[in-house]
């Protein structure tokens, strides 16, 4: 049948439509989105919400849904943008702007048998997101996946053409078809593009794990350009400049040379400057610079104050200075614990000293603890946020004690996805220093781990099951609590 719309759509001008009813920019604001669902007894208690460009890159939340199936979500984004909504089996794809207020009703059932199921909605932009919806069910495609081996740079940018051909001439018969907003088409448009950018990453990733070493202009400005400000209104757009922004700490040997010396403000500021003399200005250049000013931020407060007054020489954007600013108070004056846990009863947080793992011991003798070693950035571990919860609340009448160790993160990140994601049982934060440490001390592969302590204190499992794996990880527990 595609075939068929792709040879139709060869005689259809595709035009691109700059018009729209979002406002381009930086307006930073916050988005409610909340609803009911209806339920059944085999329903999930968890929903999960992702989304881009948010103010303090905390993009995964969960939220819990009560006995009379009523959910809500509360977040910051900087711009217009699409976020994903995803419940048991079900995606469904809302677009939002700042100060936007969205309400849902979704049925359990749909769910749990459908990838976009159908939905109610009301609220500022509900419209779009229903377009969002018709397009995705109409698009019916199968999950694109790029051969990389033995491919060239040239060769696999030339699938991604292809790809971005047969998504191009879908979406012209679906407009002829449905006469959509011309922000619909916009925001479609410009999702092809930089949905397809993403397995920019992959073929990187490919080489990097075997060791091997490719030849040309991955990130080919041409086809996936980087000052395309009309194309914020597609999250994917954002994770491509998040990817485009670290290629000089990758290419450039005296800025890596530095960044493994830990001078960060230097190799920073060179990546920076490489953007300003590089990039054209305007929103996505300043977005550029913003997060990776954010991250040195994260890195080292001292080598971001040594920078701090060329911030105006790198993004223009007021919105975008004033948001560093908040950041940098909030780091200059937050403690200055090495090891702290965080009570979300009093949201006060603690120092911890001494070693952690006998404190565990002692307080929970006679108790499983389950360990979970997890980042804030790390997506395989927000992903598992929801089965956890549904673990959590399993065993809440069982000696299992649940223990969230947060590694090499950034501390006002952790804080926020403890309180908007629900993290429930123990949650440690572990600052750069003791992450290392603690990372030597327990030879684990990387984020997330998962490990078991049984009613003894000793380390059983030092690669269990994740939560997602279901009756494994519950079964591995249930044998343990009767020994």
């Amino acid at each position: 049948m595609h075939k068929l719309l792709i040879i139709v759509s060869c005689l259809i001008i595709i035009t691109s439509c700059s018009s729209r009813n979002s406002k381009s920019g930086i307006d930073v604001g916050t988005v409610v989105i909340k609803g009911n669902i209806e339920l059944d007894e085999s329903s999930s208690k968890v929903i999960s919400l992702s989304y881009s460009s948010s103010v303090d890159r905390c993009d995964y939340g969960t939220a819990i849904v009560d006995s009379s199936g009523n959910f809500r979500f509360e977040f910051e984004v900087l711009h217009a943008q699409d976020v994903i909504l995803k419940y048991q089996k079900g995606f469904t794809r809302l677009f939002v702007q700042p100060s936007d207020s969205l309400i849902l009703t979704l049925n359990s059932l749909d769910y749990k048998k459908d990838r976009f199921p159908d939905y109610s909605i009301t609220g500022s932009n509900a419209h779009i997101s229903k377009e969002i919806l018709e397009y995705l069910r109409y698009r019916n495609i199968n999950d694109f996946s790029p051969d990389i081996e033995n491919k060239s740079v040239e060769g696999y940018l030339n699938d991604l053409r292809h790809q971005i051909f047969i998504e191009d001439s879908i979406l012209s018969v679906f407009n002829n078809i449905y006469n959509p907003s011309a922000t619909f088409i916009l925001w479609a448009k410009k999702n092809i593009i930089y949905s397809n950018a993403n397995y920019l990453i992959d073929y990187k990733m490919h080489h990097y794990i075997n060791k091997s070493t490719y030849e040309g202009e991955l990130f080919d400005k041409n086809l996936f350009p980087v000052n395309d400000d009309d194309a914020i209104v597609s999250s994917m757009y954002d994770y491509h400049l998040k990817s485009y922004s670290y290629i000089g700490f990758q290419k450039d040997t005296l800025i890596k040379k530095l960044y493994n010396e830990e001078k960060y403000s230097s190799a920073y500021r060179l990546v920076l400057s490489q953007i300003i003399e590089n990039e054209e200005s305007g929103i996505s250049r300043d977005l550029i610079c913003y997060r990776l000013l954010s991250e040195l931020l994260k890195e080292s407060i001292d080598d971001f104050l040594g920078i701090y007054n060329d911030v105006p020489k790198f993004i223009v954007n007021k919105e975008l200075i004033r948001l560093l600013d908040e950041r940098k108070e909030q780091y200059v004056s937050k403690d200055k614990y090495h090891i702290s846990r965080f009570d979300q009863e009093t949201k006060e947080e603690k120092e911890i000293t001494g070693d952690i793992f006998k404190d565990l011991a002692d307080r929970h003798k006679d108790k499983v603890i389950y360990l979970d070693i997890w980042a804030t950035w790390c997506g395989p571990c927000k992903s598992e946020i929801p089965y956890a919860i549904e673990l959590h609340d399993f065993y809440k009448n069982e000696e299992i004690v649940f223990v969230n160790l947060c590694l090499s993160s950034d501390k006002n990140e952790w804080k926020e996805t403890i309180n908007s994601s629900h993290v429930s049982g123990e949650n440690y934060y572990f600052d750069k220093i003791q992450s290392e440490l603690l990372r030597n001390k327990l030879k684990f592969p990387g984020f997330p781990t998962y490990m078991i302590i049984d009613k003894n204190g000793n380390v059983v499992d030092d690669n269990a099951p994740r939560p997602s794996s279901n009756e494994i990880i519950k079964n591995k527990l249930n044998k343990l609590l009767v020994e």
